[in-house]
C-alpha cells in the first residue's frame, strides 16, 4: 500500500505501512511469523530531524502496518510533498525501495532522499519467510482453515498475496496474487507456503 506522508502526517498531528523465498508448510509457516498485534520502530538520527520531527515519526509509526518505510528529501524536511510512506510490505527493503523511489521523484533538489523510519513486527529478527501484517492476518484467517490443497503466494516488491485451495493452488495463488500485484506495476508473485 503507497500512501501521502503529508497526508498521514496531517492526521496524526490533528489528533495529537526479496525475488525469491524458500516455499514452507503451514507448520513452519507458524513458528516464523509475527504477531499481527504490535510494532517495533526504528527512527534514524539525521540531523534535519528535530526531536519534534522524530516524536511526530513515531505517532505515525502507530498508524502503519509492518514492514513500513517513511522516505524524506533532506534539503526539504519531513512536512515536504516528496516525503513518502511505504507500508504492508512483505519485507524493509521492499518497502524503502518504493518510499525512496516515491521520494526522489517529487524532490524538488538537494540530497537524495534518505530513510527516516522503519516499522517492523514486535519482537522482529531476521526469518526465511516474512509476511506484511495484512498477509499474516490472511494466513490466520484463511489459510490455517480446511484441509486439502492449498497454497499461499506473495508479490516479494509490492506487498500483494493471495491464498488459494484446492487443485491447482499454486497457479491460482500466484495468477489472484500477480492481478492485485499488476496495479503498481508488478508480476513477481511467488508461492511462499503450501500443504
Amino acid at each position: 500500500m503507497r500512501l501521502s506522508f503529508a497526508v498521514l502526517v496531517t492526521a496524526v498531528t490533528a489528533i495529537c505501512g526479496a525475488a525469491s523465498a524458500q516455499t514452507v508448510g503451514e507448520s513452519d509457516a507458524r513458528k516464523q511469523l509475527f504477531p499481527v498485534k504490535g510494532i517495533s520502530v526504528q527512527i534514524l538520527d539525521h540531523s534535519f530531524l528535530s526531536e519534534k520531527d522524530k516524536d511526530l515519526l513515531r505517532e505515525v509509526a502507530k498508524t502503519q502496518n509492518y514492514y513500513a518505510v517513511v522516505a524524506v528529501p533532506p534539503a526539504e524536511g519531513l512536512f515536504s510533498e516528496a516525503a513518502f510512506a511505504a507500508a504492508n510490505f512483505h519485507s524493509i527493503p521492499a518497502a524503502e525501495k518504493v518510499a525512496i523511489q516515491n521520494c526522489e521523484s517529487k524532490r524538488k533538489g538537494g540530497e537524495k532522499c534518505v530513510v527516516a523510519l522503519r516499522v517492523f513486527p514486535k519482537g522482529w529478527s531476521d526469518q526465511p519467510l516474512q509476511l506484511s501484517r495484512d498477509a499474516t492476518l490472511g494466513f490466520d484467517k484463511e489459510y490455517k482453515k480446511g484441509n486439502g490443497p492449498k497454497a499461499f503466494a506473495i508479490s516479494p516488491s509490492t506487498g500483494s498475496w493471495s491464498v488459494f485451495k484446492g487443485d491447482g493452488a499454486d497457479n491460482f495463488a500466484i495468477g489472484r496474487c500477480n492481478d492485485k500485484a499488476r496495479s503498481s506495476g508488478s508480476k513477481d508473485c511467488i508461492v511462499v507456503i503450501k500443504d
